[in-house]
C-alpha cells in the first residue's frame, strides 16, 4: 500500500498519509484532520467539534453553539439567548442577551451576569438603559428623559423638567475657581455666591441682599427683608430706612 492511501471496509472510508488518518467517513463520524489530530474536525451524532492545538476551540450540540474553549474566554449561543464569559480563573458570564432583546453587559465579581440583574450592571430593554451600582444605586436613561437614585431614592430627573433633590444641593461654577460662583440649597435655606462671597441669603423666610449677606441681620450696605418689613443700610447698620405698613421712614 502505497504512502497516501484510501481504504474502504465495513467500517467505512478512511484516507490516511502513511500512517496518520487524513480524514474518515465511519458508520458513527466523520472526521477531518489536520497535521495530526490535534487539529480536527469531527462531526457525529453528538454534533460538530473544531478542535486547534489539542483543545475544543467550536462546538455544536444540544442547539448551543460555543466559541471557544469550555471553561475559559467564550460565547454560547442557543435559540434563545447569547452568553459571553470572561477569562478570569473561574469564567463568568459578562454578556446576556434573551430572546426579548433583552441585554445585560458586567455582573459583580464572582457571579454570572443575568438580565435582571442589579449588581454592577448595565441593562437595556425595551423602557430604556439602566446602570446600576446596585438596586439602590442607579441611573435610568430613557425616551421621557433620565433619572438617577442613590440610597434607594430618586435624587435627580432629567426631562421636561429639572429636578434636584438632596440633604444640601450646590450648583457651581467651572468659570475662575471651581466653586467661587454658586447657589446652595440647604434645609430652610437658600444662599448664592460670586467670588467665593456670600451676596444672597435666605433663612426661615428672612432674606438679605448685598455683600457677606446674612439673613435676618442688618448688614452694611444690604438689603433686608423680613416679615412686615424691608429694610436698606448703608455704611453703618444704624443708618438705614426702613419700610413697613406704617410708610417708609
Amino acid at each position: 500500500i502505497g504512502a497516501e492511501h484510501a481504504i474502504i471496509d465495513s467500517d467505512g472510508l478512511t484516507i490516511k498519509d502513511g500512517n496518520t488518518v487524513r480524514a474518515s467517513l465511519l458508520n458513527d463520524a466523520i472526521t477531518l484532520n489536520g497535521a495530526s489530530t490535534n487539529d480536527q474536525v469531527v462531526i457525529n451524532s453528538s454534533g460538530v467539534t473544531l478542535k486547534q492545538g489539542g483543545h475544543t476551540r467550536t462546538t455544536l450540540a444540544s442547539d448551543t453553539l460555543t466559541l471557544g474553549k469550555s471553561g475559559e474566554a467564550r460565547t454560547e449561543i442557543t435559540d434563545a439567548a447569547i452568553s459571553m464569559y470572561d477569562g478570569q480563573g473561574t469564567p463568568r458570564k459578562r454578556v446576556a442577551i434573551d430572546n426579548a432583546g433583552v441585554i445585560a453587559i458586567g455582573g459583580a465579581s464572582g457571579a454570572d451576569v443575568a438580565v435582571d440583574s442589579t449588581d454592577e450592571v448595565v441593562r437595556v430593554d425595551s423602557s430604556g438603559v439602566k446602570i446600576f451600582n446596585d438596586s439602590n444605586n442607579f441611573t435610568f436613561v430613557s425616551g421621557s428623559g433620565m433619572s438617577v437614585t442613590a440610597g434607594g431614592n430618586i435624587v435627580g430627573q432629567f426631562g421636561s423638567d429639572v429636578v434636584l433633590t438632596g440633604g444640601t444641593l450646590t450648583i457651581q461654577s467651572t468659570a475662575g475657581t471651581t466653586g467661587d460662583d454658586r447657589i446652595v440649597v440647604g434645609s430652610a435655606n437658600l444662599e448664592m455666591y460670586t467670588n467665593n462671597a456670600k451676596v444672597l441669603d435666605v433663612v426661615d423666610g428672612k432674606l438679605n441682599i448685598g455683600p457677606s449677606a446674612v439673613a435676618g441681620t442688618a448688614v452694611t450696605g444690604n438689603v433686608r427683608v423680613e416679615s412686615g418689613n424691608v429694610y436698606l443700610y448703608g455704611d453703618n447698620t444704624n443708618t438705614f430706612a426702613q419700610m413697613s405698613s406704617a410708610g417708609f421712614e
